[in-house]
């Protein structure tokens, strides 16, 4: 765009300045005019504060320390990990993130059930291991309502619960018929 508009470097500089919003923005405040009219300089400074390869320990931090947050949606955890990732490692084969992901993204379950069910699946992908825990969760769920909407049993029997039917029987044996 800057070739075919004939900008020279000033100007170039110019534009990316307009161009720059929220904290890229700020980092402006903190340079001097010669900086902002050199689109090299200004280029330098913004890679320097923003560059994902110069702030892979951060994201390396975050990622070791991302947990579930109550109510939050698996699909949200897998995607903001494999984001995490990606960017803790920036430059890693494909293979490499697509097994750190998955296995971050076991980790920060947080419900040991949960990711025992996961991990037993020996899922090679977070997409993988995302569809498993959304299955057990949904089985808990289906489990939990079949629990609460249970009709009582008579007393003196057992209830059993199979799929979503209930049935009883007694636990005590009926008397026997003399012979």
């Amino acid at each position: 765009m800057a070739r075919g508009h004939g900008w020279d470097n000033t100007e170039k500089a110019y534009q990316l300045i307009a161009s720059l919003r929220g904290p890229a923005s700020q980092v402006l405040a903190q340079l001097t005019n010669a900086q902002c009219s050199s689109y090299q300089r200004l280029a330098e400074t913004l890679q320097q504060w923003f560059s994902v390869t110069l702030q892979a320990e951060v994201y390396w931090t975050q990622l070791k320390e991302r947990a579930r947050c109550q109510g939050e949606p698996l699909l949200w955890l897998a995607q903001d990990l494999e984001a995490l990732v990606r960017r803790a490692y920036p430059g890693a084969p494909e293979s490499m993130v697509t097994v750190l992901a998955r296995d971050h993204f076991i980790d920060a379950l947080g419900d040991q059930q949960l990711q025992i069910y996961v991990k037993q699946a020996h899922e090679t992908t977070v997409q993988g291991a995302l569809s498993k825990a959304l299955e057990f969760e949904a089985f808990l769920r289906c489990t939990a309502k079949l629990a609460v909407h249970a009709p009582s049993a008579p007393r003196g029997s057992t209830r059993h619960l199979c799929a979503r039917r209930t049935w009883t029987r007694q636990s005590t044996p009926s008397p026997r018929r003399p012979a």
